[in-house]
């Protein structure tokens, strides 16, 4: 993974005068910044660039000693205590919310918050309680040397830090596409990609974004048509997987994902009072598996190879997970990976 690169804003998000997009990796690597805010459209390359921190911590973690935590804010859905949330990442009981006070006492966590913009709270009141709440707990006295990268869509009355260094990530570089190609396609796709790229100037700024160019990539890898409207690209992408799984790899549980996934969000939406505000929201483990279980029923699905005679619920959940539609954003639960997975399957479900 290549970090995106960043433009350093004040308050009112316009660019400084001459300045030059950097990687964040410099960034982040500056000891004297302490609380940092990252903001960028959906795609960019927010939540991977944590990914990317968390990782590098993890490396160095002898040498530093800290530990590197990223909350997803996509799971909160009430007004919670920030330490309650560090203790239900670690998978702690709650009972042992005092190893995380002691671990923040020491200054022994790196903590990055991730997606103010996707905090599953309806009601705006309670929301901002839970915000200034978040922000308290940052400008803490007792914090103020424990490291906090938080990332948001932009600056505003619903988010948090908008008064601290804040860097709006502008996706990959020229060189960052192509060290990014010659680090994730196979190697006699490697300058096809780069070609196609090169030749069509709509693909050139899509692909600032780390997921887009991983899409593009597994679409040619797959062999399939490239589509000529970007928007098609996540939907593609999606069928090139999928169709790679059921006919090279024989997995015959790939057949249902399509039909699962728009069964799973069908289901939301009959329990929606507003449509227009369905969102990514997790699921838990166990209720995933129910809806499987209803999909397979419902749709009268028998499992045949290997004697197998029931659907296996837990089996097309980690198939998802391993190709990258699903992911946990928390212990036992699940969202979509990219929030165009969840509209693609939400319009298959309005339209059925």
């Amino acid at each position: 993974y290549i970090p995106s690169s960043v433009i350093k804003i004040d308050t009112e998000i316009t660019e400084k005068d001459n300045e030059s997009a950097i990687p964040f990796i410099e960034i982040n690597d500056n000891t004297n910044l302490k609380k940092i805010k990252l903001i960028g459209y959906a795609g960019v390359g927010k939540t991977t660039t944590l990914e990317y921190i968390e990782y590098k911590d993890a490396l160095n973690y002898e040498e530093a000693g800290k530990l590197p935590i990223i909350l997803s804010l996509i799971t909160v859905e009430k007004d919670e205590n920030i330490e309650k949330l560090i203790c239900r990442k670690l998978k702690l009981d709650i009972q042992n919310i005092d190893i995380v006070k002691y671990l923040l006492e020491k200054n022994k966590i790196n903590l990055y918050i991730d997606g103010v913009n996707e905090i599953n709270i309806s009601d705006y009141e309670e929301k901002r309680k839970f915000l200034n709440r978040l922000e308290e707990f940052i400008n803490k006295k007792d914090n103020e040397n424990i490291k906090v990268i938080v990332t948001d869509r932009d600056n505003s009355e619903v988010s948090v830090l908008n008064n601290c260094d804040t860097y709006l990530i502008q996706g990959m570089t020229e060189k960052d596409i192509e060290l990014f190609i010659e680090g994730n396609a196979r190697a006699d796709k490697v300058e096809e990609t780069k070609n196609i790229i090169k030749q069509n100037e709509e693909f050139s700024s899509m692909v600032m974004q780390p997921i887009m160019l991983k899409n593009l990539i597994t679409i040619i890898e797959c062999g399939e048509k490239i589509p000529e409207d970007i928007e098609e690209l996540s939907e593609v992408y999606l069928e090139s997987i999928i169709k790679r799984e059921a006919e090279e790899k024989k997995d015959n549980y790939a057949n249902y994902i399509n039909d699962a996934l728009t069964y799973m969000v069908k289901k939301s939406i009959e329990n929606s009072d507003d449509i227009e505000l369905l969102a990514n929201i997790p699921t838990s483990y166990f209720k995933v598996l129910d809806i499987f279980i209803n999909f397979a029923q419902e749709k009268h699905i028998e499992i045949n190879d290997n004697g197998e005679t029931e659907f296996d619920a837990e089996r097309l959940l980690n198939l998802v997970k391993k190709m990258g539609i699903l992911k946990e954003v928390e212990f036992q639960k699940y969202a979509f990976l990219d929030e165009k997975f969840f509209h693609i399957y939400n319009y298959k479900a309005i339209t059925e």
